[in-house]
């Protein structure tokens, strides 16, 4: 575009340059002509009226259809020079329009880049919390019986980390009441860390939506729950197993507990699934952006 604007700004200077040389060279040579002409062959002497009038008749005859000429010249240049001018013009504006139109389509691509980082960032942060959260609840302490010395020879619970398969010689020499808190306080507990993993599988969706890496999510920041987790619902086997053959067993405990169990490995599979989808993703954004680079 510069080199067409360039050129024909070059050929428009050049023709106005001839055009000039045309007025201000040409055209008062010829009219000096003109008069060398007339005073040399028919020049007598104003001596009437009507030879002034001849003289006159004779430029006016001569001179008129060249200047007539010369400015019908000159008017059809000005348009021509005009139209190139519009044409110039419009051509500058549509490139400018396009430039423009670019800029605006990057400067929005860029916003939304930033957007979906912070998106990212914030969710990463409530991920954190939630993960934080999950582990402090699983290392909360589960209520004591009221005698610490019914422990004596077994395992004593403390949370829910602590439930191993000498636990149930512990749980075998807790009377009926006592039994029934511990379980309400497992279930509690239970309860609490499913509903944060599900916030969890929640903030993982919200990432996939975003459609770029993860890169605010460190791997430690599940993996370590997620291995807890794994722990935690081998100690519920056992607890199941050793409960389940306690006579004079509160059903309607252990129906809650058995639900808190099934709605505490309903919430694990999902975070596993959305954490794998997570990372999945990633890797995919990964390599296209590897192939077109």
């Amino acid at each position: 575009m510069l080199q067409k604007v360039h050129s024909t700004t070059v050929n428009e200077r050049a023709t106005l340059q001839k055009i000039d040389f045309v007025v201000t060279k040409i055209a008062p040579t010829a009219i000096a002509t003109l008069f060398v002409f007339y005073f040399l062959n028919f020049y007598d002497g104003v001596k009437d009226q009507g030879t002034f009038g001849a003289f006159g008749d004779y430029f006016g005859g001569i001179l008129n259809p060249i200047l007539s000429f010369l400015t019908i010249v000159i008017l059809v240049y000005s348009i021509r020079l005009q139209a190139r001018e519009l044409e110039l013009t419009r051509s500058e504006l549509s490139e400018t329009k396009a430039i423009h139109s670019d800029n605006l389509k990057l400067q929005r691509e860029i916003l939304e880049e930033q957007s979906r980082q912070y998106a990212l960032k914030a969710l990463a942060d409530k991920l954190e919390n939630h993960m934080s959260k999950f582990m402090e609840t699983v290392e909360e302490p589960l209520l004591l019986p009221p005698n610490i010395a019914q422990a004596k020879g077994g395992t004593h619970l403390s949370n829910l980390l602590s439930i191993v398969p000498g636990s149930n010689k512990y749980l075998e020499r807790l009377n009926d009441s006592d039994l029934d808190e511990y379980m309400r306080s497992i279930i509690s507990f239970t309860d609490a860390i499913s509903i944060t993993m599900n916030y969890a599988v929640f903030d993982l969706r919200e990432v996939l939506k975003l459609g770029i890496p993860a890169t605010h999510i460190p791997d430690h920041l599940l993996l370590r729950p997620l291995s807890v987790a794994q722990v935690i619902e081998r100690g519920f086997c056992i607890l199941d197993e050793g409960v389940n053959q306690r006579q004079g067993l509160n059903q309607n405990i252990y129906g809650e507990f058995t639900r808190a169990i099934h709605e505490f490995r309903k919430a694990k599979r999902l975070l596993v699934s959305e954490y794998e989808e997570v990372r999945k993703k990633q890797f995919t954004v990964y390599q296209e952006s590897t192939c077109i680079r």
